[in-house]
C-alpha cells in the first residue's frame, strides 16, 4: 500500500477550481520556458492556506505533462491522453484518489498544447545544458512490443543518452552528468529540427568569421 506521503501529494488539486488548475497550469508551462512564476504568492489562498503543497504539485504536473506526453502521439485522442493521465497516476501511488474534474482538466489542457508542450520539453533539455559541454552520446530505437492499449504497441521511442562535463570543470572525470531523454516520434521530430537550426547558426557564424 503507498504511504500516506505519496498519497497525500494528489489532494491538492482537489481544492482547485476549473479556471484555477488551468491557471495553474500555464503558470507550469511558463515555468517550464524558464519564466518567473510566483507559485507561491499566487496559488497560497487557493491551496488552502498551504504552501508546502504548491511546489511538489507543480513539480508533479511536469512529470504528469512529461509522461503523458511521452505514452501518446500526435494522432492520440483526448480519451487516450485521459487514460494517460489516469495511469500515470495509478503507478506513482497505488490506491492514490485523484479528483476526477482535475483530471479531465489537465488532460484537456495537455491535449490542447501537446505540440507546444513537446517543443518545450525539448529546448529545456537544451537549456539545462547550456552550462555545459558534450562528452559522448549513445543513443537507441526502442519498440513497444506489449502495452494496455492498442494504439501503443509497435509504438517506437528514441532514447537519447548524453554525457556532459561542466564548461569550469578542469578535472572532466569528477563531474560528468549522465542525462538520459527519452522522446516520442514527435518529440524526436523537433529535437532533430532544433538541431537543424543550431548547425544554420554554426555555419552562418563561420563563414561571417572567414570573410
Amino acid at each position: 500500500m503507498a504511504s500516506n506521503t505519496t498519497t497525500d501529494i494528489f489532494k491538492p488539486f482537489a481544492q482547485l477550481d476549473a479556471a484555477q488548475t488551468t491557471e495553474f497550469i500555464d503558470d507550469t508551462v511558463k515555468y517550464l520556458k524558464g519564466h518567473k512564476v510566483p507559485f507561491l504568492k499566487k496559488f497560497y489562498e487557493a491551496f488552502g492556506a498551504n504552501a508546502r503543497s504548491i511546489v511538489p504539485s507543480r513539480d508533479l504536473l511536469v512529470d504528469l505533462i512529461q509522461m503523458s506526453l511521452r505514452r501518446t502521439t500526435s494522432s492520440s485522442t483526448l480519451d487516450v491522453f485521459k487514460q494517460s493521465v489516469a495511469s500515470f497516476i495509478e503507478q506513482s501511488a497505488a490506491g492514490a484518489e485523484f479528483d476526477p474534474k482535475s483530471l479531465e482538466v489537465i488532460a484537456a489542457a495537455v491535449f490542447a498544447r501537446r505540440e507546444e508542450l513537446a517543443k518545450v520539453l525539448t529546448e529545456l533539455v537544451f537549456r539545462q545544458s547550456q552550462d555545459s559541454y558534450l562528452l559522448d552520446y549513445n543513443f537507441n530505437i526502442e519498440t513497444t512490443l506489449a502495452s494496455d492499449s492498442f494504439s501503443k504497441v509497435n509504438e517506437q521511442f528514441l532514447i537519447l543518452e548524453l554525457f556532459l562535463a561542466h564548461s569550469g570543470d578542469q578535472e572532466e572525470g569528477k563531474q560528468i552528468r549522465r542525462v538520459i531523454v527519452e522522446m516520442n516520434i514527435d518529440e524526436a521530430r523537433a529535437f532533430v529540427s532544433k538541431l537543424k537550426e543550431i548547425e544554420k547558426v554554426r555555419n552562418s557564424v563561420a563563414i561571417c568569421i572567414q570573410c
